[in-house]
């Protein structure tokens, strides 16, 4: 799990199993990854359906497609205003796909774009890529025009 902004955290599916386990031994009664981290809401954007119990997520597969309608954007656009309104009132959300390379970073573009109110472009790509891997250029360019056409629209 990587912190990409105090509001926002990104990971894979393994890290959004781990949200709602208590920190050290299971029988401490100590607080969870989530607490420990103030995470508000969890994104899970990957193949796998999986939506931990206690808190707040959202379940909505994105596809590695570069074929422009293979993802539908306007559910992706609600999920961010979801987003961008939890963040506004103080909430910090954690994104994830099955890998944490690809979806997950490319809404987390989507996100930062437009809580910062800035471009979506290879610069704020190569800020917040995956140290492995960068997300697939088409999808990038594909959720870049979506912003376009849904938010700014």
């Amino acid at each position: 799990m990587r912190a990409l902004r105090p509001y926002l955290f990104q990971g894979n599916i393994t890290d959004l199993n781990m949200l709602p386990r208590n920190i050290g031994d299971f029988h401490s009664g100590g607080p969870t990854v989530a607490e420990k981290y103030d995470i508000t809401l969890a994104i899970n954007v990957g193949s796998t359906p999986f939506v931990p119990r206690d808190l707040p997520t959202v379940y909505l597969p994105m596809f590695d497609d570069p074929k422009p309608k293979a993802n539908d954007w306007r559910k992706i656009i609600n999920v961010l205003r979801l987003a961008v309104e939890e963040i506004h009132l103080g909430g910090k959300v954690f994104l994830n796909c099955d890998a944490g390379i690809s979806r997950s970073i490319i809404f987390a573009g989507m996100l930062i774009a437009v809580i910062e109110r800035r471009p979506m472009d290879d610069e704020l790509m190569q800020e917040i890529r995956s140290p492995v891997n960068g997300p697939l250029l088409e999808l990038w360019k594909n959720a870049n025009d979506a912003l376009i056409t849904w938010w700014l629209g």
